[in-house]
């Protein structure tokens, strides 16, 4: 597969192979193919949005998320979009044509506003999903880009409500969800989030908000405890102790 990845980029480039390999994702996705395989997880999530919720998707990426939260949150829903790479926001774009109710935001979100370095990690050209903010100092020139970095909570604090947030910023998710506490208490959104980095600061958050844990397992949710290493492979959800588990 690797081989084949490779060949791909060489012959294509950056923007087309991103082009082809998100392609391959959604019409596997449309056509159900991989159902009970790897994307199981993609059709249970898609039953957690229910018509007319409003979604943020931190670290968009090329919109695999952000398909699937449009086709279930439907015309009267809402998707905000967080994608600051300019060369994701294109793939993005193609890729959600059409889907007028979802918000391409083009910018990184943090806790203040300011430039920002991202990059993927050394030898990982092929997996984009890895683009992260460096810190101050930090050098890597593997595919770097600076962006622009807006304020999370000024962004969001007009958001009328809020239902399901999904966080995947590459050790960024603490300052994030710290910096929209007040949007979090307000509306107790479900959380889907993957914890690389402070995992136990952001437990305790969750835990002092009135969330518990849960993690994706046989094709549903299933509340779990903090010291479940093996979980926190993958993404885990928080959820607040008055909502329900439609799953």
């Amino acid at each position: 597969m690797f081989r084949l990845k490779s060949f791909l980029y060489r012959l294509l480039g950056k923007k087309n192979y991103l082009l082809l390999m998100s392609k391959l994702f959604l019409v596997s996705y449309k056509m159900k193919l991989f159902k009970e395989g790897e994307l199981k997880q993609h059709y249970a999530i898609s039953k957690l949005i229910k018509a007319g919720d409003y979604v943020i998707d931190f670290g968009a990426n090329l919109g695999y998320y952000s398909y699937i939260f449009s086709e279930a949150a439907g015309k009267m829903g809402k998707i905000y979009s967080v994608e600051p790479i300019p060369l994701y926001q294109e793939v993005f774009k193609n890729n959600c044509a059409g889907k007028s109710n979802i918000n391409l935001i083009p910018y990184a979100l943090g806790a203040e506003e300011k430039v920002v370095e991202m990059a993927l990690p050394p030898g990982e050209i092929y997996r984009h999903g890895l683009m992260r903010v460096l810190d101050e100092g930090e050098k890597n020139s593997n595919f770097s880009y600076r962006v622009e970095m807006k304020d999370a909570l000024e962004v969001f604090k007009d958001i009328p409500k809020l239902n399901y947030i999904k966080c995947d910023v590459e050790g960024f998710e603490k300052t994030i969800l710290f910096r929209i506490k007040p949007i979090i208490e307000k509306y107790i959104p479900k959380v889907q989030v993957e914890i690389k980095d402070n995992k136990e600061e952001i437990l305790d958050f969750f835990f002092s908000l009135g969330y518990k844990l849960y993690s994706f397992q046989d094709e549903k949710l299933i509340q779990i405890e903090r010291n479940n290493e093996k979980a926190f492979s993958e993404d885990v959800w928080f959820v607040h102790i008055d909502d329900k588990v439609n799953l």
